[in-house]
């Protein structure tokens, strides 16, 4: 989608997106059965209790589609779904992710910053905050693959796609002209490219590379597929 500038002593081109890499093997843990929201992957069904704020979610049956209103909802992802949290990125939204991050410290960070959590990680649903419902969370079936991951969780929440975010760190890109990027930008890319982004997180200065039609494809489609679950 994007390439970034090398740091000034290291002016090499680099590729930003990075393969979106699974964060890790599956982990046990049978599907959730808790009041919590999730997908059970056999039954095919939403189950989610009333959303605090700043939430507003109404569900039907996935087997008649979901529907669903959020505002711009925020994602944590537990260590298992680090290629989806870049993909979330991508697709313009704000997704965490620590690799290796333990499953208490997951939740309780999960709950003090409102944010979704995603994990194919059944003995997360049998915590008290999730299965309560304190901890608003959803079940990511396995063997979706990255882009099927993409597409379940789009879909499950109806989101469209959004400007896309830096997939690094999820922080929001900000447009420069080529004059205020000249001073870090590689020359070749200086000269062949319009437009830049400066990444508001992590500093990074990014622009569309050449396997940006691919990506753009990847999550045109996804954004398709959710839209007929």
């Amino acid at each position: 989608m994007f390439s970034c500038a090398p740091p000034l002593s290291r002016l090499s081109g680099s590729a930003w997106l990075a393969r979106a890499e699974p964060g890790g093997p599956r982990r046990g843990g049978r599907p959730p059965d808790c009041a919590a929201m999730f997908v059970e992957p056999g039954a095919g069904h939403v189950n989610a209790p009333a959303p605090a704020s700043p939430f507003s979610v109404t569900f039907r049956s996935a087997r008649r589609g979901i529907q669903s209103s959020l505002v711009e909802p925020r994602f944590f992802c537990d260590a298992m779904l680090g290629g989806l949290a870049r993909w979330l990125r991508a697709a313009g939204y704000d997704a965490a992710f620590e690799q290796g991050i333990d499953d208490a410290v997951l939740v309780a960070r999960a709950g003090e910053s409102g944010r979704v959590l995603l994990s194919s990680d059944g003995g997360i649903f049998e915590r008290t905050p999730v299965r309560e419902g304190r901890v608003r969370s959803l079940f990511v079936p396995r063997a979706l693959g990255l882009s099927g991951e993409l597409r379940f969780v789009l879909g499950a929440f109806s989101l469209p796609l959004l400007p896309p975010r830096c997939m690094t760190c999820g922080g929001a890109l900000r447009e420069l002209t080529k004059d205020e990027a000249r001073a870090e930008a590689p020359p070749k890319t200086l000269s062949r490219v319009e437009t830049f982004y400066r990444c508001e997180g992590c500093g990074k200065l990014l622009w569309r590379g050449s396997h940006w039609e691919r990506i753009a494809r990847v999550l045109a489609e996804a954004e398709v597929a959710a839209r007929v679950r």
